[in-house]
């Protein structure tokens, strides 16, 4: 028994089995060489018009013919195929990744409460693509099911001497969006560009370096958290971007002050506020970028290698 194939091999390479219009033959499994015959497309119970099927052209096994026990078009491989194992990058203890050409993608499966998001694929929709890249590169992405991942990405990144090209050959998958790195984590040196992204109409989740600087009142609910602000130059003024976290009690109380953390989420643009000096009239504008968290899967402690470093 195994899978029908409507791809295989012949002398000129790999055809389909509805392209096949002659003697094009022999064929052979494209994935482990053995020998398969062509079935014309044809119709199955055609007498009872509720059960008529049309069957389009495949290729078979020949006559006691068997595929390699690892090959993919076997039922056993395919069981294999389909029934593989994703990697979670918070089972290593460094990512698996090297210069070579390649992109690598990291699908994100961290369970956020995440506001003016897009609309999620459909399970149908998903499923087609997501079978076909397992049955072709014989695994699925690497995933990160917390902000603990994300940070563990952050240092075999950042750390490298290489980080300026693995930000672009890194992509995270979140949903139906494929995010470069540069364009999904941001320390304080890139503030200026994270407000530029989620500025933009169409944002997506980002993680965001912050240090805690303040935090509020933890008899309350939900927790006010201010992060040290970054000061930019911006028409002439002292602007500064200042990142505040609204954080449930719980996760509040494990935070430590002037401590680094990768937040996790929908960051979003918040207010505009001034502040004045009385005495000399100095004028400093506070732009906040805000994020609510709803789950500790979204905060992981880090201390970043070469943070500061040509960013």
């Amino acid at each position: 028994m195994a899978l029908r194939l409507f791809k295989a091999n012949n002398a000129s390479g790999p055809v389909f089995a509805a392209d096949v219009t002659g003697d094009d033959g022999p064929f052979w499994c494209g994935a482990c060489n053995v020998p398969v015959i062509r079935v014309t497309d044809h119709l199955i119970h055609g007498e009872d018009l509720r059960r008529r099927r049309s069957i389009p052209a495949f290729f078979r096994l020949e006559s006691h013919g068997r595929h390699a026990t690892n090959c993919p078009q076997s039922i056993q491989g395919a069981i294999e195929a389909i029934m593989r194992v994703s990697d979670a990058v918070e089972d290593r203890i460094e990512p698996e990744f090297e210069l070579n050409g390649k992109i690598y993608t990291f699908r994100l499966n961290i369970p956020t409460l995440l506001a003016n998001r897009p609309q999620f694929t459909a399970p149908a929709e998903a499923f087609g693509p997501k079978l076909g890249r397992i049955l072709r590169e014989g695994h699925l992405d690497s995933y990160c099911r917390s902000a603990v991942g994300l940070a563990i990405l952050w240092n075999g990144i950042e750390g490298t001497d290489d980080r300026n090209e693995l930000r672009e050959n890194i992509i995270i998958s979140d949903k139906n969006k494929q995010i470069p790195w540069s364009n999904f984590s941001f320390s304080p040196p890139r503030y200026g560009e994270l407000f530029r992204e989620l500025s933009k109409k169409y944002r997506h989740s980002t993680a965001v370096l912050v240090t805690i600087q303040e935090i509020g009142d933890l008899r309350r609910e939900i927790v006010r958290v201010q992060c040290a602000a970054v000061r930019t130059n911006r028409r002439g003024m002292d602007f500064r971007i200042a990142p505040i976290m609204f954080v449930r009690a719980p996760i509040a109380r494990r935070l430590l002050i002037d401590q680094q953390y990768i937040a996790f989420g929908d960051w979003r643009v918040g207010d505009v506020n001034f502040w004045a000096a009385k005495d000399t009239g100095y004028r400093v504008t506070y732009q906040d970028v805000m994020l609510t968290v709803e789950r500790s899967s979204q905060l992981a402690r880090l201390n970043v290698p070469g943070e500061d470093e040509d960013v």
